[in-house]
């Protein structure tokens, strides 16, 4: 999988327009902004007036009930309100080393998204009431989405496998993961840099997880972006030679740097949690397809097609689409499912 570079320029338009359709959002009780800031506000009085604060923990086959200083909840609520407008443009970067640490101090992640009692009240816990108060739905299928499709990006960043779709309601809208779960770390719930395109199916997989996945955004200045890569099985090839059954071929997901420690675990972890090896065996056929292509465009072929475009109207980029049949760019794999694979493939046998 490839990342996308977060400059200055992304950083900056994020910055001026998604905050700009956050405050300016009309829902039907008044503007966005400030519904969340006064409904942030009600629930930072309602943690300063009140007496005591339960926690529902599970263990084993018991109930736990933990009792909580009501200062430290109020005070997490005070420290979103003065940095709700900066953390809806926050980095990644920006998520470890400027926020998690001072939330953490007062509400452990691990305590946000127990069942939590005010005074005897409801059970809602502390990360549901904070993603409703600040409008998660709603910037979910009216405003994060725009901005996804001005950049191209399309598909699921964990399994380029599907399109980011999903439906309800007889409407289709992108379905949105966060790279930091809403439930452990719900104040990041709006940042834009955490929302990331995902299908269901890998939404579904990842859930609440920790774990560290793959990131869409880098915000380090010249980092190499490729992270994962799709690799044929030279053994896999050669029992297709043998036996011409495209069942046999077989593509690996490899970390793009094997020396580098984190690569492998993103590696380990996508694995594990979406098993992309096991979902690519099931487009073995499109495999089979790029295999046919590098025997049959030889270089001179390749050439005759390139000439057969008119170069005023066609660029390299779309002769190349055209004779892979996806998008050729690196930059372009979050346009089309199954890209990342397709280019890695045709780059190991010569297309590309």
């Amino acid at each position: 999988m490839r990342q996308l570079p977060l400059d200055q320029f992304i950083h900056k338009w994020i910055q001026a327009e998604y905050v700009k359709a956050f405050y300016s959002y009309q829902c039907k009780k008044g503007l966005l902004y400030n519904l969340v800031v006064d409904e942030l506000v009600d629930l930072r009085d309602v943690f300063h007036n009140a007496k005591s604060i339960e926690l529902e923990k599970k263990v084993k086959n018991q109930v736990i009930i933990l009792k909580c200083n009501p200062i430290d909840y109020e005070d997490y609520v005070q420290q979103l309100i003065n940095n709700l407008t900066n953390m809806l443009y926050a980095t990644p970067t920006e998520f470890t080393t400027k926020y998690i640490s001072v939330f953490e101090k007062l509400v452990p992640r691990d305590k946000v998204n127990l069942p939590m009692s005010i005074d005897g009240g409801s059970k809602e816990s502390l990360s549901d009431r904070l993603v409703r108060i600040m409008r998660y739905d709603i910037v979910r299928k009216k405003i994060a989405p725009r901005f996804y499709r001005e950049r191209g990006v399309k598909t699921c960043v964990y399994c380029n496998a599907n399109y980011a779709i999903t439906d309800a309601y007889y409407s289709a809208y992108y379905d949105m993961d966060h790279w930091k779960p809403k439930a452990l770390y719900p104040y990041l719930c709006v940042s834009f840099f955490n929302m990331q395109p995902s299908c269901p199916s890998c939404n579904r997989r990842k859930s609440d997880s920790d774990d560290t996945f793959f990131c869409l955004w880098n915000d380090q200045s010249g980092a190499d972006l490729d992270v994962l890569d799709f690799e044929l099985s030279y053994f896999s090839y050669v029992m297709y030679l043998v036996f011409g059954v495209n069942d046999f071929l077989n593509v690996s997901l490899v970390p793009s740097h094997p020396q580098d420690g984190n690569n492998v675990k993103l590696r380990n972890v996508a694995e594990q949690k979406f098993h992309i090896e096991s979902r690519y065996k099931e487009h073995s056929d499109v495999t089979e397809e790029i295999v046919w292509k590098s025997w049959i465009y030889s270089p001179s072929f390749l050439q005759s097609l390139k000439n057969a475009f008119s170069h005023d109207v066609f660029s390299y980029i779309d002769v190349g689409r055209f004779i892979l049949g996806n998008y050729i760019d690196p930059d372009d794999i979050h346009k089309r499912p199954l890209s990342r694979m397709t280019q890695d493939v045709a780059k190991q046998l010569g297309i590309i």
